[in-house]
């Protein structure tokens, strides 16, 4: 009977939560979907496409603008009219048609240079399309990491957590033997039976929050929400030692900070463009215009005009009740003010990638001890459990050798999961994600 106990009750433990038999994924295919799928990561993939088509010289207003079109209108009409020689012309139901055609040409030659800063414009919105499209794409690379690095953390505490159901489950059979047996107290049954409640209470705990976290994860790649894969438990951790040439790909790749000197750029051009709203704007036009006018009654029967015209429109702004001064000192305002927030921002920048190096750096240097605190307890928790079936060993030595096994694997788990985190805000940092 102790047999079977032990059959169906590991049985349970390899079948829930359809851990088992699922597809494993790891992180770096966990973030080539999300970068293909993250309905973040493709509304950014458009944004950058719609900078790129308006990136033209028309949109910049550099072009002509040619225009052509055609009319012709009929009626009909009583007239009477009377002249100064007396004489008198009446006619019911004249009949008159007018046809009217244009092609024409307008060119703005110059606007106070606001054509040639709204190409600028145009041209820095397109490059700017390309920062926030990797922005996004490393910002999102961050997001799947920590959440994969979570799961994967939960996933290693509960495969340790059902090494310990199992045994807590013989070692309740074998507690409950010994009672039945006469060789041992109730008490010693009754502990066992709660250790292994308990520790079945963590399972199902620990497969409600690997559940939680699936469900972010596939959300960031853009997958169903019930779609269930497994994480990868081969190491994800990497070296990162020159710490100085990484502070210094701070300030010249960090992607947040690229955007933020674009934003000052983009104010710089909106001053100039207000100021050239204070010089004259020339723009050349040209046309080739023809008109007949057919009248079957009245003074005239017809009448056709047709040729080219030409000409040149200065505008001259004189006054506008202040509005461009007051626009431009707010555009002034507006250049320091970006100017600031860079600056905060790349003061931010660089006090958090010294805050997460030295995070790095002491839990790094921590792991590799931890490592070898994890197998002492493993191997001081297996012999404790071997002479307990052997009788040679209470319920109290080896519940501490359980605990003292458990907590050690948890403190690695959590390391590992600091250092990736730590290793991956550096890597955003400085713009290599």
């Amino acid at each position: 009977m102790k047999q079977i106990a032990l059959v169906i009750f590991f049985l349970f433990l390899h079948c829930v939560e359809s851990i088992c038999q699922v597809d494993s994924l790891s992180l770096e295919q966990t973030i080539s979907e999300a970068m293909e799928k993250n309905y973040t990561v493709r509304i950014a993939r458009l944004d950058k496409e719609i900078a790129e088509i308006s990136n033209t010289r028309g949109m910049a207003g550099q072009s002509p603008s040619v225009a052509a079109g055609v009319a012709d209108q009929y009626s009909t009409n009583n007239i009477y009219q009377r002249f100064s020689t007396g004489q008198e012309i009446r006619s019911s139901d004249a009949a008159g048609n007018n046809l009217t055609a244009f092609i024409a040409l307008d060119w703005t030659i110059f606007s106070g240079f606001r054509i040639s800063i709204e190409r600028d414009r145009l041209e820095m919105m397109e490059g700017l399309g390309e920062i926030q499209l990797k922005n996004q794409m490393a910002q999102t690379v961050r997001d799947v990491t920590v959440s994969y690095m979570a799961l994967l953390r939960i996933s290693k505490q509960y495969m340790q957590a059902k090494e310990i159901a199992g045994l807590n489950e013989e070692r309740s059979i074998l507690a409950k033997a010994s009672f039945d047996a006469g060789v041992a107290g109730k008490s010693l049954w009754l502990q066992a039976e709660v250790d292994k409640n308990a520790q079945l209470q963590l399972l199902r705990s620990l497969e409600i929050q690997m559940t939680q976290l699936r469900q972010a994860i596939n959300l960031l790649m853009g997958r169903d929400q019930n779609s269930t894969w497994a994480v990868s438990h081969r190491s994800q951790l990497k070296v990162l030692e020159d710490e100085m040439k990484m502070r210094g790909e701070v300030l010249s790749s960090n992607l947040e900070l690229k955007i933020a000197a674009q934003s000052v750029e983009l104010s710089e051009l909106v001053v100039k463009s207000i100021s050239g709203e204070q010089l004259p704007t020339v723009v050349a036009s040209g046309a080739y215009n023809f008109s007949r006018t057919d009248n079957s009654a009245g003074f005239s029967l017809l009448n056709r005009n047709y040729g080219p015209v030409a000409g040149v429109n200065i505008g001259i702004p004189l006054f506008t009740g202040g509005t461009i001064r007051t626009r431009k000192e707010l555009a002034v305002l507006g250049v320091e003010r970006s100017n600031l927030q860079m600056d905060e921002i790349e003061l931010r920048l660089l006090t958090g990638f010294d805050s997460q190096f030295t995070v790095y750096k002491g839990f790094y240097n921590m792991y590799a001890l931890q490592q070898q605190t994890v197998e002492m307890a493993r191997e001081n928790f297996q012999i404790a459990s071997d002479r307990f079936r052997l009788g040679q060993a209470g319920i109290l030595e080896v519940r501490e050798a359980e605990l003292s096994y458990q907590n050690a694997q948890t403190q690695l788990n959590e390391l590992e999961y600091e250092i990736k985190i730590a290793e991956t805000e550096l890597l955003l940092l400085s713009g290599k994600l």
